[in-house]
């Protein structure tokens, strides 16, 4: 399995402790570039885990639907 959607993910976990921790518009620099290195992840990442995504973002709506 290729690791390098690894790299963005790394970014965004960077990025997301720069937002929590600053203020002002580095705390939005720092979300931009949390939700571009996201998107790139998502991109990059193989088919098996984009699946496995779907697959539990569906399973959690059903859940979801389920209870109310």
């Amino acid at each position: 399995m290729h690791l390098s959607f690894f790299m963005p993910l790394i970014a965004a976990a960077i990025s997301a402790y720069i937002y929590r921790k600053s203020a002002d518009e580095m705390a939005y620099l720092s979300a931009a570039v949390l939700g571009v290195s996201l998107i790139v992840a998502l991109v990059v990442a193989p088919l098996f885990l984009k699946v496995a995504g779907v697959c539990l973002l569906w399973m959690s709506k059903r859940k979801l639907d389920l209870s109310f």
